[in-house]
């Protein structure tokens, strides 16, 4: 193991061994090496799926407040490979002449969903709220769109005839000096515009609320027509070579239309969400599974099998094969004309999280890093070589971190190694009452020593830990929970537990305690929430617009938050469980809090969030 103190905000990784600090030199150091195809992958997390939560919210929640974010990309959109234009977050716009990235002024802080370029001197931009920035070769310029709707596509036949949607029954329509808004006759949400020319434009998405059924518009320069789909499922990306070659896709779909019909093709991937190519020549990419597919006329073959962690989000590509790609997982993706080659690696996403007071915050993180918050500034305290899972202590001086390399304490001077057996999850009562947990074991630290604290435990890796007290502690397993209540260890089970992976739990008593995760079903991912009520335990909600909930701390029984991926952030008021906007799209992973006051929030590219008491 090693460790090091760095001062200043967290630190960007670049195999083999080169640091950057975050910001737009982070994207120009990065990419100034690489002269060919690149497919860019920022640890960002692309706005489908958060456009419009179908929950009423609740009651109004002290805001989130950013302590730490790395540049995110959304969007892609140029007109070669030498003149591309990234978008992202807090209206971050960069752009790519070919041999590196630099960054341009938006002069909007709005998110930045989606891009397209006419040319080298006109782009438009997209995003929230209705905002729209035009370049004009020299900079890019706020216009006025007449729209309060989130921006998720664009997309233009030229630089005078733009078309734009995203949540809301609207597709706006530009041409030189003003907007006209077309109502599509339901509530929709549009992820995708493509068009082979301005009589001939397609829109996909699904109907709004969510879990109704897919949307195809089409228009043909007078009117937009809502086309009959083959599929019930939410499409998310359109393109095509021609009028009578155009494809839409979504989770598990592949539609073609044919300039007559659409028709389903078989495909095995999960969802796609980009495509690009010529009629004989064309790849998609498989968000979920970092997979690339290719198609040379005669069926999808998969091209690049992609790694575990991988995720794809958006994507840019031409004739050539050449284009970029951001999303979760590698940094920096070249293309070599025959494979996709990672060149960059980041594994910045925070794991766990442990509040030592309001302003004094430990967080570890997958790259096996440890970090400290105090007078408003982050150091990295240590830096190992395996993933680290969770983190907890009784002072700041007492402090323990689990992970691949097995039990870190900090004494508060320094890190040093307590055992090296693979350990998930860690939490206590005290400085001498510490459980720790990893496959098929359980240990326990009474001050002195570690030992084993259950014999003959075989129910699998223990994910999560939570006790009220010495006498009533309960450890999570990806699909049931062990109880101990100072004398008997007792197995507790959990409804419908059919693909179902918890990743936390919380109580506000022994008997009123929450776990959350999610369970897969028919290839859907769903948020779940259950509780126990000091007898049993319950199935509370499950709902697939959750997708998966990685994380749940509360205040009191009446003020519970569960977060997880899509920057999916609920509450629980005592009475209903409601979305809150938290202020990311990105996986939110690891929530704590102190004394029943701010809650703090880790998750991707080092993304933490604070929120103070009511």
């Amino acid at each position: 193991m090693k460790s090091a103190v760095d001062s200043g905000g967290f630190l960007w990784e670049k195999s083999p061994g080169i640091r950057l600090n975050h910001g737009a030199e982070v994207l120009e150091s990065l990419m100034q090496r690489t002269k060919s195809f690149l497919v860019f992958l920022s640890l960002v997390f692309f706005p489908w799926g958060c456009g419009n939560d179908s929950t009423a919210p609740g009651p109004a929640e002290p805001a989130w407040e950013v302590l730490s974010q790395d540049p995110w990309i959304y969007g892609f959109g140029g007109v070669s490979s030498q003149d591309l234009f990234a978008v992202g977050a807090n209206g971050s716009i960069f752009h790519y002449d070919g041999s590196l990235w630099s960054a341009q002024t938006s002069g909007v802080s709005d998110y930045l969903f989606a891009v397209w370029a006419a040319n080298d001197h006109t782009a438009f931009a997209v995003g929230e709220n209705g905002r729209v920035v035009r370049y004009n070769g020299r900079g890019w310029i706020p216009i006025v769109s007449g729209s309060t709707q989130d921006l998720l596509a664009v997309w233009g036949s030229s630089a005078d005839h733009l078309f734009a949607a995203g949540v809301g029954r609207n597709v706006l329509q530009y041409r030189p000096g003003h907007w006209k808004a077309t109502d599509l006759g339901t509530d929709a949400v549009i992820w995708s515009i493509w068009g082979s020319s301005g009589n001939d434009v397609f829109a996909v998405g699904r109907t709004d609320p969510i879990n109704t059924t897919s949307l195809i518009f089409h228009f043909d320069g007078q009117s937009w027509t809502r086309m009959e789909s083959p599929t019930n499922q939410e499409l998310t990306w359109v393109w095509g070579t021609g009028s009578h070659d155009v494809y839409a896709t979504g989770f598990k779909t592949v539609l073609h239309f044919d300039g007559v019909r659409w028709t389903s093709q078989p495909a095995e991937w999960t969802r796609v969400l980009s495509m690009w190519g010529t009629p004989n020549d064309i790849r998609a990419l498989d968000s979920n599974l970092g997979r690339i597919f290719h198609n040379v006329g005669t069926g999808w073959t998969l091209e690049y099998p992609g790694k575990p962690n991988d995720q794809f989000d958006a994507a840019w590509g031409n004739s050539e094969a050449q284009g970029f790609a951001c999303g979760l997982g590698p940094v920096l993706y070249q293309f070599n004309g025959n494979a996709w080659n990672a060149l960059i690696e980041s594994k910045r996403r925070v794991s766990g999280i442990w509040p030592a007071s309001s302003t004094d915050v430990f967080l570890t993180t997958e790259n096996g890093a440890i970090y400290r918050y105090q007078n408003s500034e982050w150091k990295n305290q240590f830096q190992g070589d395996g993933t680290l899972f969770d983190i907890w202590g009784s002072a700041p001086n007492d402090v323990y971190s689990v992970g691949e390399d097995g039990i870190l304490h900090y004494d508060g001077v320094t890190w040093s190694s307590e055992g090296s057996a693979w350990v998930r999850a860690i939490w206590g009562t005290s400085a001498s009452d510490v459980y720790a947990g990893g496959y098929n074991f359980i240990l326990h630290f009474d001050g002195n020593a570690w030992t084993t604290a259950v014999s003959g435990y075989t129910a699998g890796e223990v994910v999560a830990i939570w006790g009220s007290s010495p006498q009533d502690v309960f450890f999570l397993n990806v699909a049931s929970v062990l109880h101990y209540d100072g004398h008997e260890w007792t197995a507790q089970n959990l409804p419908q537990p059919f693909g179902v992976v918890m990743y936390g739990i919380w109580g506000a008593s022994g008997s009123d305690v929450y776990c959350v995760g999610n369970q897969m079903f028919d290839g859907i991912n769903s948020g779940i929430i259950y509780h126990y009520d000091g007898v049993r335990w319950s199935l509370v909600q499950k709902r697939p617009d959750w997708f998966q909930l990685t994380g749940i701390w509360g205040r009191s029984t009446n003020d519970v938050f569960a977060v997880g991926t899509h920057g999916r952030a609920i509450h629980y008021d005592g009475n209903v469980w409601s979305d809150q906007p938290s202020m990311t799209m990105g996986s939110l992973i690891a929530i704590s809090g102190f004394n029943n006051e701010t809650l703090f929030v880790g998750g991707d590219v080092g993304l933490v969030l604070e929120q103070g008491p009511n």
